[in-house]
């Protein structure tokens, strides 16, 4: 199912996300650069962490995630659950 033009847009305006998540009961957040890729089933959303970043240890610990992608001031955004899936080759 192709994304709603609104959708697609608003995924092209903007470079960086915020990606949340937990730790043993404890929410984390933190700002991600990201680019989109529309698939059959919608959108995934690829992002570079740092290999030492704690966003990574908890993603491999709790891959269950939520994001925030819009202005400062949210006039217009998109929010969105999902599940984080690593890549662990340079190359990918």
């Amino acid at each position: 199912m192709p994304l709603p033009p609104r959708v697609r847009a608003l995924l092209a305006e903007h470079t960086s996300l915020v990606l949340a998540n937990a730790r043993d009961g404890q929410p984390w957040i933190g700002p991600v650069f990201y680019t989109a890729e529309e698939t059959a089933d919608g959108v995934c959303l690829l992002c570079a962490v740092l290999a030492s970043s704690r966003k990574l240890v908890n993603l491999r610990l709790n891959p269950r995630v939520a994001v925030f992608i819009g202005p400062r001031e949210p006039t217009r955004w998109l929010q969105a659950e999902g599940t984080a899936l690593g890549v662990d080759e340079p190359a990918a």
